[in-house]
């Protein structure tokens, strides 16, 4: 997950990194001079829209699965992200 983040923040792609993951479009912040498309503002429907052959973009939408609990509120995304991070990482130490 850190990669995938790395990578869509080193490509100007803040809204859909696992930590944040914007679905709705009107949950974003208008950038200043900017249109639809552009990178900071894209969300996950665009980015899988736009780029759904891309590896990397199949990648973040499969973690996206487990980020998204329905009825969970909002607030939890953090506690989910850091739950699965670090289940993760203790996977890696015991195999």
């Amino acid at each position: 997950m850190d990669a995938i983040d790395r990578e869509f923040l080193q490509q100007g792609f803040q809204s859909t990194t696992c930590a944040v993951g914007v679905w709705d479009p009107t949950a974003l912040p208008p950038a200043p001079g900017t249109g639809p498309l552009v990178p900071q503002t894209m969300t996950l429907a665009q980015l899988a829209q736009y780029f759904s052959n891309n590896p990397l973009v199949q990648e973040r939408l499969r973690i996206e699965k487990y980020l998204q609990i329905p009825k969970a509120p909002a607030t939890q995304r953090d506690y989910i992200y850091s739950r699965i991070k670090s289940i993760f990482f203790f996977t890696i130490i015991i195999f």
